[in-house]
């Protein structure tokens, strides 16, 4: 009785380490658009669901990183979890912050995010939203593994943000249509998808960080299989997949041109399913 009591004590006390930082990530993120609105009156007064999503995926990416930290289901004693829990949560903080930054300047180039988050365009919401958990979960990935020195997350987070770069890149040449004009034009469906298409990224990349190191070179060579691998598979095999047997009566880029949220919410749904279960092979 008494060793459930202190498991749901220290429990209890990192769910209050991480809402700290989710806080601190708030409190910057706010600073960052106070130019533009106040998020808070955004979200209570105004209803606005573009704001509503950057905070929920703002929060969830920084939960989904620092949960990495406590998963390995071992313990150094609790003082010490706890400090390797606020160094992670530090680092995660920052990381969270510059995929804000990395969504806004490269991701889709050309968008003032604040601006159009303020004026509620959801779709480059839900962009941000996916850029935030996406960072999450490669943050999880390099937090959970043991035997890699502290400053190797910093390294994990810069591949995870270029294998991101390079899948939506490849995503766009092969699109008909201009992403980010249609997500700049407020096509809910086109953030939809770009935004889960992280999503599902982050998974496998997540998948290909976590566990023990090799060492350098092999663990390297597995991240860039996994990637390569990873790409063709959300960007090429799973549409075909999703147009054939998911959705057999039209196709994704009809779906998207016609903004039809209901058909989008089902081709990510599979892919990031899909990603789950890539993520559990290639772990």
């Amino acid at each position: 009785m008494n060793d459930m009591f202190l498991h749901v004590a220290q429990g209890l006390g990192f769910a209050i380490e991480c809402g700290f930082f989710m806080l601190v990530a708030k409190w910057i993120s706010d600073q960052a658009a106070d130019d533009h609105f106040d998020a808070n009156q955004e979200i209570e007064k105004n209803a606005n669901l573009a704001v509503g999503l950057r905070r929920a995926g703002l929060y969830l990416g920084v939960a989904i990183g620092m949960y990495g930290s406590v998963s390995s289901g071992i313990s150094h004693g609790f003082w010490n979890d706890a400090q390797a829990l606020a160094r992670d949560g530090v680092l995660i903080v920052i990381f969270t912050m510059i995929s804000r930054i990395v969504n806004d300047k490269v991701i889709i180039p050309g968008i003032d995010n604040n601006t159009a988050i303020k004026d509620k365009n959801v779709a480059v919401g839900l962009t941000e939203a996916g850029g935030y958990i996406a960072t999450g979960l490669v943050m999880y990935g390099a937090a959970s593994g043991e035997g890699g020195p502290w400053w190797s997350t910093i390294v994990w987070f810069a591949l995870g943000q270029v294998a991101l770069l390079m899948m939506i890149r490849i995503y766009e040449w092969k699109t008909p249509y201009e992403v980010v004009n249609e997500i700049q034009e407020g096509n809910v469906s086109a953030g939809l998808m770009l935004g889960g298409m992280m999503v599902a990224m982050g998974f496998i990349l997540k998948g290909a960080i976590a566990g023990p190191s090799s060492g350098w070179i092999p663990d390297l060579e597995a991240f860039g299989i996994s990637t390569i691998n990873s790409v063709v598979l959300l960007v090429f095999l799973i549409n075909n997949l999703v147009d054939r047997f998911f959705l057999p009566g039209t196709e994704i880029q009809t779906e998207i041109g016609d903004q039809n949220i209901a058909a989008i919410s089902v081709v990510i749904s599979v892919k990031i399913a899909m990603a789950i279960f890539i993520s559990a092979v290639v772990l």
